[in-house]
């Protein structure tokens, strides 16, 4: 019995060399997946600015009914809505005057650290779109 157990020392060292590597694939596998996931959100807050945009050039500025669209717009999206800065024409603008939107939100991004301890980095960054500009095409009167 001796004899067997001291013969299968090979298997070991092989298994700590899976043991070392395991993380490393796991890292390499999953990262390019989370940064996918925050690609997905920073363009879904992109999608919603394009949308607002277009709403201001036909209304002529951003309705207050149209700005609590807009917040619940990013809300559902999973953005956190008190932290965010929103720079905006409000209503009512002439024929042919400029508008504009500008959105400003806390965007977290995970990512696997081999490094640290624990694993997982959280990263806060500040996600902007825009300045968009358009030219309003409601007369007001």
């Amino acid at each position: 019995m001796l004899k067997l157990f001291l013969s299968s020392k090979k298997g070991n060292a092989e298994l700590i060399g899976a043991l070392i590597a395991l993380p490393v694939l796991i890292s390499l596998s999953l990262n390019p997946i989370l940064m996918f996931l925050d690609l997905h959100k920073y363009s879904r807050l992109d999608e919603i600015a394009k949308t607002y945009i277009i709403k201001m050039e036909t209304t002529g500025g951003l309705t207050a009914e149209d700005y609590g669209s807009l917040l619940n717009d990013l809300a559902s999206a999973g953005f956190d809505v008190s932290r965010a800065k929103i720079d905006y024409t409000p209503y009512p603008v002439e024929f042919g005057e400029e508008v504009a939107l500008k959105i400003t939100v806390p965007l977290t991004m995970k990512r696997i650290v081999l490094i640290k301890a624990g694993g997982l980095s959280n990263d806060t960054v500040q996600a902007t779109v825009g300045p968009y500009v358009s030219i309003s095409k409601k007369n007001i009167e």
